[in-house]
């Protein structure tokens, strides 16, 4: 069994998949509205699948020797029920926002380091993500999810299902190759 990486470690993946989104291309965008068209429509459905992919990298996940007690079982699935919902909220309060649309607001800036490399790391990564995301969150909200749901999946990856993981990634796979976020060269190991 391969080790596990340290948080410090997914940090490290995160920032780098944080860099990678903000060098992202139009074409590079236009590609990604084609694979998340079943998660940015206006319909109820499609609500419902961005609810469902944005809580899925945020659940309790247990070992197969963990799945065995049925009280943690009841416990992760208490936490699939508690991270959709709060994710369908979200949905739902985005979808009827009614400031104006043609306005984006403009992404957070930071003022200060934490003093905490790790923390500082998480931080910028996840600045540079939210203003990638500006321009495209209302009017693309499929790809908005997918980009920040395989972000967290990044920052999860040793302690999701593979299954999962490759779920949740597919979408951004060929825009950013995971592979390239665990080179060398952005120092994390494969």
């Amino acid at each position: 069994m391969k080790e596990r990486r340290s948080f410090a470690e997914h940090v490290q993946l995160f920032a780098a998949y944080g860099a990678h989104v903000a060098q992202l291309r139009p074409a590079s965008w236009d590609r990604l509205r084609l694979r998340c068209v079943d998660l940015s429509g206006p319909t109820f459905r499609s609500l419902l699948r961005r609810a469902r992919f944005a809580a899925k990298p945020q659940e309790l996940y247990l070992s197969k020797s963990a799945q065995r007690v049925t009280s943690r079982r009841l416990i992760a699935g208490a936490s699939r029920v508690v991270q959709t919902t709060l994710a369908f909220a979200f949905e739902v309060a985005a979808e009827f926002d009614t400031s104006d649309s043609h306005v984006p607001e403009p992404p957070a800036r930071r003022t200060h380091s934490t003093g905490d490399p790790t923390t500082d790391r998480y931080i910028h990564a996840t600045f540079l993500i939210g203003a990638a995301l500006v321009p495209i969150q209302r009017t693309d909200p499929g790809v908005a999810t997918a980009v920040y749901a395989a972000g967290q999946a990044v920052l999860r990856h040793d302690w999701l299902l593979r299954a999962d993981f490759e779920a949740l990634y597919a979408p951004i796979e060929s825009e950013i190759p995971f592979a390239s976020l665990e080179s060398p060269s952005n120092g994390t190991r494969g």
